[in-house]
């Protein structure tokens, strides 16, 4: 249920990044073109620097430095930060950093805007039957990968441990139906 409250939660705008916020930066390098990108505000590493932005405030500045061969790390990165790894990836020298906006998410409250947004054709009006439909969901989808990989499994060891002999016609007759120029 947790999952689904930041699944569905939104953000909102606010002046002073705090842990757990994105925060949206301006990265100008000495000589080129300046690049945006999220950055968490907490968590993230270049080497074994640790950067926080905690306290930044929009229009703030701060400067980077990514060595040619530098490691970086990132905090469980959510899929907003892939772009951010890709681009972390590429960058190299000194970068002066500028605090665009800061975004801070809040979570999906348990009302019935929320359940309706789950299960918009469905009756859910309380966090036990929110439970009840979450579980019944992954019962059935436990099930249907248990049956994919039963068969996956059936038909490996039919290949395996059964071999059989095609006469020789059959196979004539196939590849003259498959392939009809074929002698």
């Amino acid at each position: 249920v947790k999952r689904l409250q930041i699944q569905h939660s939104t953000t909102q705008e606010v002046m002073q990044a705090e842990p757990g916020d994105m925060v949206y930066v301006s990265l100008t390098p000495t000589t080129g073109n300046t690049q945006t990108t999220y950055l968490p505000a907490e968590g993230m590493k270049i080497g074994k620097q640790g950067i926080s932005l905690v306290g930044l405030q929009p229009h703030d500045n701060l400067t980077l430095h990514f060595p040619p061969e530098h490691s970086y790390s990132l905090p469980n990165i959510p899929t907003y930060y892939q772009e951010t790894a890709q681009l972390l990836d590429r960058l190299t020298g000194t970068y002066k950093v500028t605090i665009d906006k800061i975004y801070r998410p809040v979570i999906a409250q348990l009302d019935q805007a929320f359940f309706l947004k789950l299960f918009p054709h469905q009756e859910v009006t309380t966090l036990n039957e929110l439970k009840d439909k979450v579980t019944d969901i992954l019962i059935r989808h436990a099930q249907v990968e248990a049956d994919n990989l039963l068969m996956n499994k059936l038909q490996q060891a039919v290949l395996t441990h059964l071999s059989f002999d095609l006469p020789e016609n059959f196979i004539k007759e196939r590849l003259k139906n498959q392939f009809p120029n074929w002698n």
